[in-house]
């Protein structure tokens, strides 16, 4: 496994391959989205792909540190749906 393709979470600071991870990415109008390609342009931040991690994160605020910004629930909503689909896949 390739250091290059790890990535820490913003919530339980553990280093996993990006794959097994969600990435939020800004754009240059603060606009947050769920990036599932990880090829979007501008600051991004990654979390686990689990429901705990995700929690985590909205609750200590990870999000507004990581990327500067202030975040709204819908990310967090989204996170979730994207993290159950991608547990549903890896089975």
């Amino acid at each position: 496994m390739s250091k290059k393709l790890q990535r820490m979470c913003i919530a339980c600071r553990i280093k996993k391959e990006k794959s097994n991870m969600l990435r939020v990415a800004q754009d240059k109008n603060n606009n947050l989205i769920l990036d599932h390609k990880f090829k979007a342009f501008g600051r991004g931040a990654y979390v686990c792909c689990n429901k705990e991690c995700i929690k985590k994160a909205q609750k200590i605020r990870a999000l507004n540190r990581a990327l500067k910004c202030n975040t709204d629930d819908n990310i967090f909503e989204d996170l979730l749906i994207a993290a159950a689909a991608h547990n549903l896949t890896e089975q």
